[in-house]
């Protein structure tokens, strides 16, 4: 998953995190480096989720992605894994692998699939193909999967929604994100790649949650 409005600029860039109230959160993976666990930890205003890049296509696992993971729960963090939805790959054997490797527990956030890179000679059935991916994700988890993706890419690519699950979208040095064909409303929002944050060595994506905190509990495993 992958520029910021000046008034986010100046919430994120603290290394207090001082933000307000908003539910926010980061996404890790092994390209931000470093994390010192105990300093996010720490933070005035620590994030309230972190969203690691788990698997890609049907055989790449993120080499960071087992250690974040252990050390995201033993810090007290909300936990998200998501899947980097390769076009030509097996939508099927995509599954199998986000499912071999993301042990989702109870508290976690529900699984989130990237779809965001497509070839032109990709886009004949690749609706169909992404569809069958949700499914047996929804089947194995129980709960319908978080859509991450762009307007640009969603409205050439796919054009409509899918499934029943919600939408995270990415879109930056905007007011407010552009809804994609096919859906009513966003859930998250990742609204930059440049965030700074004490504990961690590189730049981070930055999201935000649409609505309050007792509204976010509704996307996390029962």
């Amino acid at each position: 998953m992958r520029r910021l409005l000046p008034l986010f600029f100046f919430l994120f860039s603290l290394p207090v995190y001082a933000q307000t109230d908003s539910v926010h959160g980061i996404d890790l993976s092994h390209f931000n480096g470093d994390v010192e666990w105990s300093v996010l930890q720490e933070l005035e205003n620590r994030p309230h989720f972190i969203v690691f890049k788990a698997t890609e296509g049907v055989d790449y696992l993120d080499p960071a992605f087992k250690k974040h993971w252990v050390a995201a729960r033993k810090h007290g963090f909300i936990r998200g894994a998501y899947h980097f939805f390769v076009a030509h790959d097996d939508p099927i054997a995509e599954a199998q692998w986000y499912i071999k490797n993301v042990p989702l527990q109870q508290g976690d956030l529900y699984p989130i699939v990237d779809v965001e890179r497509a070839k032109k000679n990709e886009k004949p059935g690749l609706k169909k193909r992404l569809q069958q991916f949700l499914s047996l994700i929804k089947k194995h988890y129980g709960v319908s999967p978080i859509v991450y993706t762009g307007p640009h890419f969603w409205n050439t690519y796919i054009g409509e929604s899918l499934h029943d699950g919600e939408l995270w979208i990415a879109q930056y040095e905007v007011d407010e994100p552009s809804i994609p064909t096919g859906w009513k409303a966003w859930s998250f929002w990742q609204f930059t790649q440049e965030g700074k944050v004490s504990g961690v060595a590189k730049p981070v994506d930055m999201n935000r949650f649409s609505h309050s905190q007792r509204e976010f509990e509704q996307f996390r495993i029962k």
